[in-house]
């Protein structure tokens, strides 16, 4: 009897016992280090951000699978057990298609979503430990007629560490509004000050067209030890301060009428609509809370 129960105990252990895993993530082709790659637990809410070299460390259940992604790369699912020192993605192959830009033209220019910096009183924060993305959808508008291209992208952010880093990625909406395809197919890293700021993004150079179907801007909370903020919050059921920890930044929501888009979010691989649940309180029947971001459009 004695003997079961020790190898009940045994095996109790040996499924919560965790292992710590580092490694580098690297092009085969090249054998260049690949950044800011996503890596989670498959199923977990456990989840880091490699650096900028590529490395990473995660403390995994021992018989967990890892799940990569980064951008312009296939996504690649792994055992824990079986991570040893490097991790290679395969690029992926993309079809560009050819884009006339005329520069004959007179250059005009138009604002889409924009806003500002008075009236905010919420933001999209995150104290989740796994790649997490707020993105806010914008449906094709008349402007872009005149104006079809991507100029630039304003968010609104606030950071309470400085040089807080974050991801711009923007996908093409498909055919009955989900988000599908990426636009760009490179890494896009934002640094913010502490406080508030609107960083101005510039995508011209990609003579990006805006799709038919909308866009999505997504800004992407990256796992890094260097964007995390340690405050305390009171408890009022243990009268207790308790410690909490905060990815930054945090991006800033304004209010909008309903033709003006969603937002969504983009959770361990899966898009699902916000529906306002970063909101403490209950929104009322006209009212709706987008991400305050600002697009400029050129011709």
């Amino acid at each position: 009897m004695k003997n079961v129960f020790f190898i009940l105990i045994l095996c109790c252990l040996s499924f919560i016992l965790k292992a710590q895993i580092s490694a580098t993530i690297k092009n085969p082709t090249d054998q260049k280090p690949i950044p800011y790659v996503n890596i989670w637990v498959e199923n977990e809410n456990i989840g880091v951000t490699a650096d900028e070299n590529g490395n990473f460390t995660i403390a995994a259940p021992a018989n967990s699978k890892l799940v990569f992604n980064a951008l312009g790369y296939d996504d690649k699912t792994i055992e824990a057990s079986k991570i040893d020192g490097i991790v290679y993605l395969i690029p992926k192959v993309f079809e560009l298609k050819e884009v006339i830009v005329s520069s004959a033209k007179k250059t005009i220019e138009n604002k889409i979503g924009t806003f500002k910096s008075n009236g905010i009183s919420y933001s999209y924060a995150t104290h989740n430990n796994h790649p997490y993305l707020a993105a806010r959808y914008f449906p094709y508008d008349t402007k872009t007629i005149e104006t079809p291209f991507i100029k630039t992208v304003m968010p609104y952010c606030h950071s309470s560490v400085n040089n807080a880093k974050f991801k711009l990625r923007i996908f093409e909406a498909k055919k009955g509004g989900l988000p599908g395809k990426e636009l760009i197919t490179e890494n896009i890293i934002i640094i913010v000050k502490k406080g508030s700021s609107k960083p101005i993004i510039d995508l011209s150079k990609y003579n990006l067209p805006f799709p038919e179907n909308g866009l999505f801007v997504g800004l992407e909370f990256m796992q890094l030890e260097s964007n995390k903020h340690l405050y305390s919050v009171y408890d009022n059921e243990t009268k207790k301060s308790i410690k909490q920890t905060s990815l930054e930044p945090s991006f800033a929501l304004k209010n909008y009428s309903s033709k003006d888009g969603e937002t969504w979010r983009l959770s361990r691989g899966k898009w699902s609509k916000a529906n306002n649940q970063f909101i403490n309180r209950k929104l009322q029947e006209n009212e709706k809370k987008l991400l305050a971001v600002e697009l400029t459009l050129t011709n």
